[in-house]
Formats: structure tokens, sequence, C-alpha cells
């Protein structure tokens, strides 16, 4: 299955409105030809029908993202993700692999990394450690880049924070690409012997500050997490 997406108008807050659904047919060469001639929109599902993927991605969902800045923070950080301008204005960060890994290990990679880059509790593609694949479920989509390609705002970003074609793109997803087994988080994360017995997301949280759109869920977790912690 594939995901299929017609953008609307854009609303006051820079949210652009979209009609987004699932086809359940296969994606081809042509529903991609489509898709970068700007007839119309397609998203990838990553996670198959083993509940493994190739690829995953970081939704930041911020209107009015900084994305030299982000650029710059993921370049410090030495992280092998490709950086793309959503077409809200916002950024999916890819994580390309070199083959199919469970879809629960990738998940927990991207949601530590999120937490790295100061963006904990956002939504990470594939959105389910496991799909009931013999029911029917298929798994959600993300959009992909480079709608209208000639002309897009659904560029990837250079680790200088400009705007890179199609094939500078492609060319940086197979620079990228990845080994499960080489991805790792805890050089680059500090981390505090009085959290040790917190998940790695919320030990980031304390660390660098809460995130105001997500105060109540964060102040819900830590508060859950202080009470397990102090029971054991």
């Amino acid at each position: 299955a594939h995901g299929r997406t017609t953008v609307g108008r854009v609303a006051r807050n820079g949210k652009a409105e979209a009609n987004s659904y699932v086809i359940r047919e296969l994606m081809t060469e042509e529903h991609v030809k489509a898709h970068l001639a700007g007839k119309q929109g397609v998203g990838s599902i990553p996670i198959n029908s083993k509940n493994e993927c190739k690829f995953g991605a970081i939704d930041i969902d911020d209107y009015d993202l900084d994305q030299k800045a982000l650029a710059a923070r993921i370049k410090s950080q030495k992280l092998p993700l490709v950086q793309c301008r959503s077409k809200s204005g916002g950024a999916h960060l890819y994580l390309f692999l070199d083959d199919w890994y469970p879809a629960a290990m990738v998940r927990e990679y991207l949601t530590e990394v999120a937490a790295l880059l100061g963006y904990a509790g956002r939504e990470i593609f594939p959105k389910q450690d496991k799909i009931l694949f013999d029911r029917g479920d298929v798994g959600n989509f993300i959009n992909s880049p480079y709608f209208n390609a000639d002309e897009t705002v659904r560029y990837a970003v250079s680790e200088t924070g400009e705007a890179m074609t199609l094939v500078e793109f492609l060319d940086k997803v197979e620079a990228t690409r990845v080994p499960l087994s080489k991805l790792e988080i805890a050089p680059h994360v500090e981390k505090r012997e009085d959290l040790k017995d917190y998940p790695p997301c919320l030990e980031q949280i304390i660390l660098q500050g809460v995130i105001n759109d997500y105060r109540n869920t964060t102040l819900f977790n830590l508060t859950t997490a202080h009470k397990k912690a102090s029971s054991e």
C-alpha cells in the first residue's frame, strides 16, 4: 500500500491543509513520476508485513522551523539523518538503512535521536512496532519529498542548510545508508547517575528543558517515571 495526499489552502498558522488517504496498491514508478511532476502527491509506508523497515523518520511539525539551525545540530551530533523540509515548513528527518530491520528497534533509536535534538515526543515513522497484517493493517505513511520537483518546497537540506536538488538528495540517501548495528546514541548523550532509571527520552527532556507544545504530556510521563523509579 501507499499514501496519497492532495494539498489545499495554507492556514494562518502555516499548516498546509491536506486530504490524505491510503491506497491499497503498490507504489509504482508511474506514481513516483506523477508525484515529481506535481500531479498527485504520494507517501511511503515504512513498515512491511514482517514488521520490518528499511527507513524511518522523525516528523517535526513546527511551521517556523529554523532549517539551518537544525542542520547544524544534526551535523554537530554526527547523526546519519537526511533532513527534508515538509510541506508546512517543518522537517522530516529520515534514517535510511542498508537492509530490513525490526521496526521496534528503529523506532527506539529514532525516539532517542528526537530527544537528543530537543524534539522529544514528536511523531516517529513507522508509527507502530507491529501491525496486524493478517487483519488488513498496513501502517501509516509519511509524505514523500520533492513533490513538484522543479519548483518544490519539500526539498532536502544540506549540512549548511541550503536546498538540495533531487539528484543531490538521492546521492545523499545512498551516502548515509547505515546498518542498524552501527547506530549508537550513547557517545552523544549526556548521562546523569540520578537519571539512570529513567527512559533515555525523559533523560534528555530533563537535561535540555521541556518543549512548550508538549508540556502536559511531558509532566505526566515524568511523574509516572518518577513514581516507578522510586518504588524500585
